[in-house]
Formats: C-alpha cells, structure tokens, sequence
C-alpha cells in the first residue's frame, strides 16, 4: 500500500499511477480538484482490482463517530439543526503556497469545508440541494444544505482569520432530546431534562484510526466501508454544487450524483 499525501493537484495522477502498478492507495483528502478526475480514480481502483480510500479522517473521530451512532440510533430523537465549523488562519506555511492557489488547492472550499460536507453526507445522506456564498479566493465559506424533512443544516469555513486564532473546528447538533456542542476539543451532551455530561475516549485520533482501519481492512481483505471512495467523489460534488451557488449569488442548486 501507498499513503499519497501530496498536494491536491497531484492527487489523481499519483493515485491512478499507483493503482496502475498494483498497489492499494489511502489518499489525503478531498479526492480530487475536482469530480472528473475524482471520478477516474475510482474507476482505476475498480479496474486494477485494489483499494481505494480518501482520508477523510472526521469518520475517523470519536467525537464525530459517537455523534453518527446518536444519529443513527435515535437515541435523543431526530435532528432539528446542526451547526458546523472549521477555521482557522491563512496556510502560509505550504510548499510554494500551493494552498494558497485556488487552481491547486481549491481554497478552503475543496480542503477544508468538504470535511464538514463529507460528515453532513455521511449522518443524513445525500442533501436535496445546497446554497452557498463563497469569498473571491474561496478561503471563506457558508453553506446551507436543504432536506426534505426541513432540518437546518449550515457549515462554515473560513482561512484567512487574523491574529493568533490557531485552528479550530466543531459542531453544534440540535436534536429532539439533547443538545450536543463539541467545541475546544469536549464534546458536552446536554440532555433535556437532566445533567450535561462530557463524551470521553481512549485519545487516539482520526489521523491515526483512518490509517490502522485502512491496514487492517486490506490484511482481511475487506472492502473500506467506513469510508468508501464513492462517498469522497459525492461530497466532492456537492461542493462543486455550492460553488456554482455561490456563482448565482446563493441559490440553491441540486445536487447530482
């Protein structure tokens, strides 16, 4: 196996090479620049009978993991809106300022706001249709994302904070029964009528359990379920749906798989 982790411009030609001679491939993500090239990579996988998986390590994440098994089970009911974010200040510190350049990075709309759109596709599903509003270099972004049973759902990023801010990223869940807030690193659940109390786990992180998944799926030879390529190409998408929203001054665009 091969871990890409170059530059996303160079994500699809290193990918498929390596596909092509006949090693299994985790690569940082987004997938691609963008969903053509996306799409070809998957297709290589596919036709060189090997792995392919996008790191997308918020699957990966105890924090997001327990917040997708409360979705999934019911267990505070349904969600009436969610908030998330990531942010941070500008990546000066990139070889040449690739992240700088929106033909090679994708601004902070491909690097880092299709994290939030990965995990808002992996707890709901695929949104009806998605609006946005995107600054000039794309290094600031708000997004909305429409479903049909009418629960709000918004993401913001935004790369370019001044100051010493650092990095930061988190999620305020509404749901029928509780109130979930992960924020400076703590999850608190905040049950409706009883006592708040904060999530904890073992301390490793996603970086980490999206490589040791990867490995040992492909020791037993199973497929990556917990993050299938096919997913990264759709959340791929759907941010393509939100720059060309953000090009029609915020409406709402559908989203096509």
């Amino acid at each position: 196996m091969v871990d890409i982790t170059l530059p996303t411009f160079l994500h699809d030609s290193y990918t498929i090479r390596s596909l092509n001679k006949g090693l299994h491939v985790l690569c940082e993500k987004p997938i691609a620049l963008d969903s053509g090239s996306g799409a070809a990579m998957v297709e290589a996988a596919a036709a060189a009978g090997k792995t392919l998986m996008i790191g997308h390590c918020l699957r990966f994440w105890p924090e997001y993991e327990y917040l997708k098994s409360v979705v999934d089970s019911g267990e505070y009911g349904g969600v009436r809106s969610a908030v998330f974010h990531r942010v941070g200040n500008e990546p000066g510190w990139s070889h040449q300022n690739w992240m700088l350049q929106v033909d090679k990075s994708g601004g902070a709309l491909v690097d880092l706001h299709i994290h939030d759109v990965d995990m808002i596709n992996w707890l709901f599903g695929k949104p009806e249709a998605v609006s946005a509003l995107c600054s000039e270099r794309y290094d600031i972004v708000s997004a909305h994302f429409r479903y049909p049973d009418g629960k709000i759902i918004h993401a913001e990023s935004d790369l370019s904070l001044p100051g010493e801010t650092g990095f930061s990223m988190g999620y305020r869940i509404h749901m029928d029964k509780a109130t979930l807030m992960f924020q400076n690193g703590k999850l608190t659940v905040y049950p409706a009528g009883g006592k708040a109390w904060v999530y904890e786990h073992a301390g490793d992180l996603g970086y980490y359990r999206e490589m040791k998944y990867f490995a040992e799926q492909l020791m037993k030879a199973e497929a990556v379920t917990a993050s299938p390529p096919e997913a990264s190409l759709l959340a791929l998408k759907i941010v393509e749906a939100e720059r060309q929203s953000s090009g029609q001054g915020g409406q709402f665009v559908p989203v096509v798989e």
